[in-house]
């Protein structure tokens, strides 16, 4: 079997595509990485492309809607002329489709991403929108599983301008959602979780308190003074410096409670 071009990912659990068969060729399912970083891979296999292609599939994975063939090309090369951003458009297709031929669909006018693959921001947007419901949250949407989920930036090595926009987008829901979730953790008492849906929020946005109370009340509730001071004492650091203001009396007194608490485990 050729080897076209391909990155062999190390799992156990490995298979090969039927005899005869190329990975683009294949009925592996094709999933579409976009938080973290950029990936593409059917099943198992990592297929590797150029950065033009690669964009291609990024831009398209998303979009909601079929796209028209000159605003791709206007927007993932803005410094050509039309005619050198279309040339660049085929190039980039035909790179896609000769590593998988169905992941980029179109027609005379449009392109659109498969129906088929399985893009990882569209799970995570799903689930930042569920956690901002003012309804309880699903059982299944609580957990470790979730923080990682919404704790990866939109395609955080690319700068382009179209990519600003939509990591932008993308930062703000997470953070909202990522304080959500962790305080429908500090509700089921889940504390040591919650301590980490609060330092994934406070990662994404260090000055916003909101993310800072949840750690802090989630230590408080556990009566692990030592912790939530040494964390509190590190914001308040952080905005003195960047800010030159004091933390609010919120999480002064979630401090204090937390000091309360460990006295009263000890006495």
């Amino acid at each position: 079997m050729a080897e076209h071009a391909r990155v062999r990912i190390a799992d156990p659990g490995w298979a090969a595509p039927e005899d005869g068969l190329t990975i683009a060729q294949s009925a592996e399912p094709l999933t579409v990485t976009l938080l973290g970083g950029f990936d593409l891979r059917a099943g198992r296999w990592s297929l590797p492309l150029p950065v033009g292609s690669q964009q291609l599939v990024g831009f398209l994975a998303l979009q909601d809607r079929p796209v028209t063939r000159s605003r791709v090309a206007r927007t993932l090369w803005p410094d050509s002329l039309a005619q050198q951003s279309n040339g660049s458009l085929r190039s980039a297709l035909w790179r896609v489709r000769n590593q998988a031929p169905h992941v980029v669909v179109g027609d005379s006018t449009s392109l659109w991403l498969t129906a088929s693959a399985q893009v990882d921001l569209r799970d995570a947007v799903a689930l930042a929108d569920r956690l901002l419901e003012p309804m309880p949250p699903r059982p299944e949407d609580l957990g470790v599983h979730a923080v990682h989920l919404l704790s990866l930036g939109l395609l955080s090595d690319w700068y382009d301008d179209w990519v600003t926009v939509e990591a932008d987008r993308w930062e703000q829901r997470r953070i909202h959602a990522l304080e959500g979730l962790g305080r429908a953790l500090l509700a089921e008492g889940r504390y040591a979780e919650a301590v980490l849906a609060g330092l994934a929020a406070a990662e994404a946005d260090p000055l916003r308190e909101s993310g800072q109370v949840i750690v802090i009340e989630a230590l408080a509730a556990e009566a692990k003074y030592v912790g939530a001071a040494h964390y509190y004492n590190s914001y308040r650091a952080l905005l003195m410096q960047e800010l030159g203001v004091e933390p609010s009396e919120r999480l002064q007194e979630l401090l204090t409670l937390a000091a309360t608490r460990q006295f009263a485990t000890k006495t």
